[in-house]
């Protein structure tokens, strides 16, 4: 499809919305937040679109690439004051700063953390914070033009509702973090208590086959004995009948 400022504003606003860059890049899970994007897109009547996951990420990182070319370009350049920003351009910068914030945060989480990982992440932050002041400033010069304009007020989506998004989206995730956290911990509680029940059932269990193993051997001891003890009596009464026969003949003589 044919991408114009209206379909690059649009986009860059929903990935804002969506911020895949809160998952690992290559995973399913970021796959499928892209997904999403392309779905929320082609629902959208104006401007049209004709998109799918790859070639929504795709034009993505092209506008973030070229933007950090011009960045580079602007920061290299001497005695000339750069245009005013754009609303893309604008939501281009957020787009940039999520996608490090994003990054130093998994690596954080895999347990990587270095005096480099911290500086980048404070840096990522000042660059979001930023890029969010320049969209607020967007949304303001937004406003007071319809204001001023006696045409009918257009409403319209600005990349400055990404503040409000973003800010809730922090007090959110730090509840849900909270909440993780706790149900983790009550988890391992209750595997350590079932951990110690099974731990006692098998002490009892092996006790209980301890038991019957000594019960069964007495009992075979008993067994034992009561069979010495009957083929005691046999021998005894195969020496009195052999006793008494041999008295008997005696008298007889």
């Amino acid at each position: 499809m044919f991408w114009t400022y209206d379909h690059e504003a649009i986009l860059c606003r929903e990935v804002v919305n969506v911020n895949p860059y809160t998952t690992k890049k290559g995973s399913t899970q970021r796959s499928s937040m892209w997904e999403k994007i392309a779905d929320t897109l082609n629902k959208c009547s104006v401007p049209k679109f004709r998109v799918d996951k790859r070639s929504v990420r795709d034009h993505v990182g092209i506008l973030v690439y070229k933007h950090k070319k011009k960045l580079q370009a602007e920061e290299k350049a001497t005695g000339i004051t750069p245009d005013e920003s754009t609303e893309l351009e604008n939501l281009l910068d957020t787009i940039i700063a999520l996608e490090e914030s994003g990054e130093a945060e998994l690596q954080e989480t895999q347990g990587t953390s270095s005096k480099k990982l911290q500086y980048d992440r404070a840096k990522a932050e000042d660059v979001r914070l930023k890029a969010m002041e320049k969209l607020s400033d967007t949304k303001k010069r937004d406003s007071s033009a319809d204001e001023s304009d006696d045409k009918p007020k257009r409403q319209r989506r600005s990349g400055g509702d990404a503040i409000e998004y973003l800010t809730e989206r922090a007090k959110v995730s730090d509840q849900l973090k909270a909440k993780d956290l706790k149900m983790r911990k009550e988890h391992q509680t209750l595997e350590r208590e079932k951990m110690e029940v099974l731990r006692e059932q098998q002490m009892q269990m092996q006790q209980q086959q301890a038991d019957m193993l000594k019960v069964m051997q007495q009992q075979q001891s008993q067994q034992q004995l009561l069979n010495s003890q009957m083929m005691m009596m046999q021998q005894q009464q195969q020496q009195s009948k052999a006793l008494m026969a041999l008295l008997e003949k005696i008298t007889n003589k």
